[in-house]
Formats: structure tokens, sequence, C-alpha cells
């Protein structure tokens, strides 16, 4: 809300005439947002009212409903997707990280962004299978075609699309790469190996810092991503209720879903950060 006070401060004009229906909520917008009182006293309103959990109430998207809990129930679903893109991201990348070959195959695939990934993904796969029925060689299956049925294939194919698209793919994997070099020459794992102990668990929790360290800086990448892949393939979402929000010049909304986004991001750093110290005593100031 202090966002959206901002912003109609900048605006020039009134922004109530903005809106598609500017004449019914004229009173209920004045009322909301004390556009007759001075900014400062806006700005303290709409800043207490935050704290308390008062995100205000959607004007376009879900007309009434409390943004609170439209985010709520959007934003669960999406976290889910951006953690098991992750998850995938770093499984593929480590795995990659081993094979040259295969690895410039997939950072050729990962530059692409998730709208095209998504676009040929989706057509690809629509043709495919198509060409199979007409033949014969396989019956329709439920899912097709995408992505217009309901199906938990959609839902696979939007967490593959994250986790490769936008560069996430090849981020993990150079990083893989560079930091399993670098363990491997390093004086502790060196003295471990000639211990005969176990090089490779040492190795994978070393390796966890930096691969937690260069996922929390995607996190923004991928809801970024979020966006496009799931209005794209017709998701309910927080990334694709942003969408209708922004197209539908529903401010509260807007703000709301930016701020949780805000809010994933640090929370994913903050949380490299905890990693760090408890695996890496030179972190805690003790090594």
């Amino acid at each position: 809300m202090v966002l959206v006070q901002c912003l109609l401060a900048l605006a020039p004009g009134d922004a109530i005439d903005t809106l598609p229906n500017a004449d019914e909520l004229r009173p209920l917008l004045e009322a909301e947002w004390g556009l007759d009182e001075p900014l400062p006293a806006r700005l303290s309103r709409a800043l207490g009212r935050a704290l308390g959990g008062e995100l205000g109430h959607s004007l376009t998207v879900r007309p009434g409903s409390p943004v609170r809990d439209l985010l709520g129930h959007a934003g669960g679903d999406s976290l889910l997707r951006v953690a098991a893109a992750a998850g995938i991201a770093v499984v593929l990348g480590f795995s990659l990280s081993r094979h040259a070959t295969m690895r410039r195959g997939a950072e050729l695939l990962s530059a692409l962004p998730a709208v095209v990934l998504a676009l040929v993904a989706v057509h690809g796969i629509n043709a495919g299978t198509f060409a199979c029925v007409e033949r014969g060689w396989i019956a329709r299956p439920a899912w097709f075609a995408l992505p217009a049925e309901d199906h938990p294939v959609r839902m696979l194919l939007a967490v593959a699309i994250l986790a490769v698209s936008s560069g996430n793919l090849a981020q993990v994997a150079a990083t893989a790469r560079a930091d399993l070099d670098a363990l491997r020459a390093a004086p502790f794992v060196e003295a471990e190996r000639a211990r005969a102990g176990g090089v490779s668990s040492l190795l994978a929790r070393h390796l966890l810092v930096p691969v937690t360290r260069a996922l929390a800086g995607q996190v923004a990448v991928l809801l970024g991503s979020l966006v496009v892949v799931e209005h794209g393939l017709g998701l309910g979402g927080a990334g694709a209720l942003l969408f209708h929000a922004v197209r539908l010049r529903d401010w509260p909304l807007a703000a709301g879903l930016a701020a949780l986004a805000g809010a994933t991001v640090a929370a994913a750093r903050l949380a490299a950060e905890l990693v760090e110290v408890l695996i890496d005593p030179r972190a805690r100031g003790t090594g």
C-alpha cells in the first residue's frame, strides 16, 4: 500500500480515471486511499495498515477480495514450482558438469528465454503427439492438447521450462564445474585424500555453499520467468495473477505480488547465508 500511495502521488492527473470502471470505484478508492489527505498522512496510514497485514483489496482482477487472501492462495502453488525447478536445476547441473559436450548443449538450450522455450516445447509436443495419434501409433493422451487440458503434464512442463530456461541450468552447471575443480585442489581435500578419508562426502558438503548461493541469485530470474510460464500454460499462480493485475491496472494486487516476490528473493539469500554459516566455520569467524 505504501508503494501504491507513492505511485498515485507521482502519477500525472487522477489515477482513478485510468481504471475501466472509474465512476463506480471512485467513492471507494477516495475513501480507501485517502486522496483528499496530504501525502505524509496517507503514507503513514498505509504503512500502519501494511504492518498490520492489511494490504488492501483487489480492484479489477477479483473485485473486493483481500489482497492478502489472494497472495496466500496463489503464492503457495508458485513457490512450489520455483522450488521444484531449483531442485531440478541442481540435479541436472551437477550431472552435466562432468560431461563437456552435454554441458555445452545444455548451455545453448538454457540461453533461450522462458517465453521462447515454452512456445517451442508446447508446439513441438503438440505437433509430435498429433502426428503419432494420426498414424495410429498411440491413443489420444488425456493431456492433449497443451495447454488447454488441466493435467499434471502441464505442471511438469512448466517446472522443466523454469529449471532450464533463461540461463538457470547453465549458471548452476558452470558453478558446479568451477567449484568442484577448486575444491578438488583444495589443501583440506588433499589432506583428507592422503588419510584415505571420505572425499566424496566432503566435496558434497562444501559444494552446498556455492550451489545454494548460485540458486539464491537465480531466484529473481525464476520469479520473472514464472509470469511468462504460468500465463502461457494457463496455470493459476502468483505469476499469472501478476500478469492480470498489471493488465487490468489492479495496483493494490500488483504491489502486493511485487512485495511477495521481493520477500522471496530476500528469504532465498538469507537461506544461502545461513547454509554458509552452518557449513563453513570461517563464515562464523571461528575458523
